[in-house]
């Protein structure tokens, strides 16, 4: 079992000049301080830097335009992840700059679905890859929704049918990886298929239709040259786009060279600024002089902060000019694709041209042998295309029997049976009442409509742990840590209090990482280590900024001299 083991969290502000690193214990970790100090902030950072988004976020967080890094391992592998607005950047180790994805798109989900080992794809999306948030869902418990409805507490397209039992179905292993492959491979078969079946309806019509009325058939010229002369115009349209697309290209190439070009002049003078900023600190004097011109200069601390903030100023006009490079290639990449439609279509009618102008020296032969010759052809390409369709359907049939035999009817009953026990088990750990357990043990996704009041929270805690034992003992990938934000909800008297903290330290899976948010631990002791949050309205720190940013500006500095897109 591959097990994720988060080490530090890194949060840098340029605009307020503040930061905070937060170093976490490979076992347990409490995020402790009062309401309004920045405890949720600094928990829904870790999963912002794996490419998700919080069901909920602060708009004066979402203002203070932070740049964050998480440092983690796999296997005693150590990586690091880096998220610069939409940029996120994986490392190995602080280093080695493994990949840079824009947070929301196909290639992002793609990319962490493979390096953390999950197959999962939604058959009702068209058998796409999700957004990252659905590999999270089970490990995190967010203050505002998780207690009401688990698994909620990052965005998702909740619009899809069946999304929520696919979820569970998938992580705690009912359906295995390799059933998601074959029932993507079965999607785009049947998107073959129909496109097969449409061309073969289209031809077959033809077909009969010239048996039916081809007999005594007469070429008239008139109708061939108004024919012909309509091909030519069409011709002519589609060459005028292909000039209007190349000539597009040209230009929006020419202001990507000109970004590129601004990039190199803006990473130049931030370097240039920085190994000033580094010979004033390295120097004693009140004044210096130039090493070039030597010219006198005055050495205080203001003038190095100046030195500082010019460095930063370049390095936010840096990242400006990436985005702006990013939707500039993507503009490149789509007036491309327009361009060689343009390009396939306009090759596809001049070879219709120049057989319809072939036509008028076969208007002879036509009209002795055309039918004949014609319907040969047409029962050529219609044999060929059922032969295909017969091929596609006994691939799809292979890949339902897959799927089929990938679902074990002894196995749902063992996860049933044990996510029954432990489910039983937790609920009774946490007081919950009979009453309120009605129905809850059908499904592995009970509607959890049942439970209210102070018992609501406790029912979607039991329930989360229980399928975190079921996703232990068959992972389908990396095992993540788990995050818990604000367990005291709905008012709990002191007694159940108790519980909840006692159940979440004592009913933790083993070998797991935790990483709790919470106000106090009431007496409970979760040993590991603790980080105070003790300043309301800010969670970042002044002395904390030059630590900080002396580990993420290299990791910056390599991402902005990364070329992105070719």
């Amino acid at each position: 079992m591959r097990s994720l083991l988060l080490r530090r969290i890194y949060i840098q502000s340029p605009r307020e000049r503040r930061a905070r690193m937060v170093e976490l214990d490979r076992k347990v970790t409490v995020i402790q301080g009062e309401n309004r100090t920045g405890k949720s902030s600094l928990i829904r950072t870790i999963w912002h830097c794996f490419g998700a988004s919080p069901s909920t976020t602060s708009s004066r967080w979402e203002r203070a335009a932070t740049v964050s890094a998480v440092e983690f391992a796999i296997d005693d592998r150590d990586y690091t992840v880096l998220r610069n607005g939409d940029t996120i950047a994986l490392f190995a180790g602080r280093d080695q700059l493994i990949r840079v994805v824009e947070a929301g798109s196909p290639e992002c989900s793609e990319y962490f679905s493979q390096f953390f080992g999950y197959g999962l794809m939604i058959p009702s999306a068209g058998a796409s890859v999700p957004p990252p948030a659905y590999m999270y869902l089970p490990y995190y418990i967010d203050q505002d929704k998780s207690w009401i409805r688990p698994w909620t507490g990052l965005k998702i397209r909740s619009a899809i049918s069946g999304l929520r039992e696919e979820l569970v179905d998938f992580h705690v292993g009912l359906k295995p990886n390799a059933y998601y492959e074959y029932r993507a491979r079965e999607t785009r078969l049947e998107a073959d298929l129909h496109a097969t079946d449409a061309q073969l309806k289209v031809i077959s019509k033809t077909y009969t239709s010239i048996g039916d009325r081809f007999d005594g058939f007469v070429v008239e010229f008139d109708q061939f040259t108004t024919e012909v002369d309509e091909i030519l115009q069409r011709c002519r349209n589609l060459q005028a786009q292909d000039d209007a697309f190349k000539e597009k290209l040209v230009n929006l190439n020419n202001r990507k060279m000109a970004i590129l070009a601004q990039v190199d002049v803006v990473g130049s003078i931030a370097k240039e600024l920085h190994l000033d900023y580094l010979f004033a600190m390295g120097q004693v004097a009140e004044r210096i002089e130039c090493p070039l011109c030597g010219a006198s200069c005055p050495n205080t601390m203001a003038s190095r902060a100046s030195l500082a903030q010019d460095e930063d100023v370049c390095l936010q006009i840096a990242t400006r000019l990436r985005s702006d490079l990013i939707a500039i290639e993507r503009e490149i990449a789509k007036t491309q694709a327009s361009y060689q439609r343009n390009a396939e279509e306009l090759s596809r009618v001049q070879e219709l041209l120049d057989r319809r102008k072939k036509e008028i020296t076969l208007k002879d032969l036509i009209a002795a042998e055309g039918k004949k010759e014609l319907r040969a052809r047409l029962k050529t390409e219609i044999d060929s295309l059922s032969q295909g369709r017969l091929r596609l359907a006994a691939e799809i049939e292979d890949c339902r029997r897959w799927t089929r035999s990938a679902i074990n009817k002894q196995l749902r009953k063992d996860i049933l049976k044990d996510y029954r026990e432990l489910f039983s088990r937790h609920l009774d750990s946490l007081d919950v009442s009979q009453s309120q357990r009605s129905d809850m043990f059908t499904s592995l996704t009970p509607s959890f409509v049942e439970g209210t009041g102070s018992e609501k929270p406790r029912i979607s805690l039991a329930y989360a742990y229980t399928l975190l034992h079921l996703i232990r003992k068959r992972p389908q990938g990396v095992v993540f840590p788990v995050v818990i934000d604000s367990p005291n909800q709905s008012d709990q008297d002191a007694q159940h209090r108790t519980r909840i903290f006692r159940f979440i330290r004592d009913a933790l899976p083993s070998e797991t990482q935790l990483i709790l948010g919470t106000m106090s631990t009431w007496g409970v002791n979760f040993g590991g280590r603790v980080e105070n949050l003790d300043t309301k309205d800010v969670l970042l720190r002044d002395d904390q900024y030059d630590k900080v940013v002396a580990v993420l500006r290299p990791l910056q500095t390599k991402v902005w001299a990364l070329r992105p897109l070719g």
